[in-house]
């Protein structure tokens, strides 16, 4: 639902709230920090901070660590539903056709800076608890679908793992010469193995580059983001490229 009423919106500054959570009066500050300076604005509601558990704490801290070292973007820890944007934020993020699954990280991907709105929820209503598991299913997909970084690291892990099977094979041809004690069929075992894991452990590291590049290019993210405009798109392209007009051929042809 909240991602139809996101791509259905036609205002210059949308604000997602939680009801009956977030009060109505931080809609109105909200809209209005974005349309002063276009920053991403973000709540942050203490209430629900206190009564969150450790181990979610201690998983929305490590959610949004890896999310800023994976695609250099920030995003403050336990954020609620109250959220604004300007238009052209949510253009950007429009752009994505798994934008569902980026409804977490949808203003971080923006680029652009963002305050913090600090607010506590009514205290007459109960405070819902926060499901561990759903949310650390939600930050999963959110990470995958955002970055394609893990593939890159399950490549460097299966390098390391071929390097390992190279030293572990060393030491077997080690031992059985400088010992030869060795149990008979130790040797070439240990071989067959480490030749065999080797093997796959080079193949998992090329399978997962060729992934990486996939997934880089269906992402279908903008290579840069223009946060300002100073006039027209038109005029500016005109104006760098120093065309004055355009020329026709045709039309100089039947001056001559």
């Amino acid at each position: 639902a909240l991602t139809a009423g996101l791509d259905q919106c036609i205002g210059d500054v949308v604000v997602t709230v939680e009801p009956p959570f977030d009060p109505p009066e931080l809609v109105v500050e909200a809209a209005e920090r974005v349309a002063s300076d276009g920053r991403v604005v973000y709540g942050l509601d203490e209430r629900r901070y206190e009564h969150s558990g450790a181990l979610y704490r201690l998983l929305a801290r490590g959610f949004t660590w890896y999310f800023y070292r994976t695609t250099g973007m920030q995003m403050p820890m336990n954020a609620a539903g109250l959220r604004a944007v300007s238009r052209q934020v949510l253009n950007n993020w429009l752009e994505n056709r798994d934008r569902d699954r980026l409804l977490r990280v949808m203003p971080a991907l923006s680029g652009s800076p963002y305050e913090v709105v600090r607010y506590k929820s009514r205290p007459d209503l109960p405070m819902p608890s926060r499901s561990v598991y759903r949310s650390f299913g939600s930050g999963v997909r959110a990470i995958l679908a955002s970055s394609a970084a893990p593939l890159r690291f399950a490549s460097y892990l299966a390098l390391v793992a071929s390097f390992l099977m190279l030293l572990f094979a060393l030491y077997a041809v080690g031992i059985a010469t400088l010992r030869g004690d060795v149990v008979e069929g130790w040797l070439s075992l240990s071989l067959v193995l480490a030749g065999m894991f080797f093997i796959f452990s080079i193949l998992l590291a090329i399978l997962a580059e060729y992934v990486f590049q996939i997934v880089q290019r269906t992402h279908e993210r903008p290579l840069y983001r223009i946060r300002d405009e100073a006039s027209s798109p038109e005029s500016v392209l005109k104006r760098r490229l120093n065309v004055l007009a355009q020329k026709d051929p045709q039309r100089d042809r039947e001056k001559v």
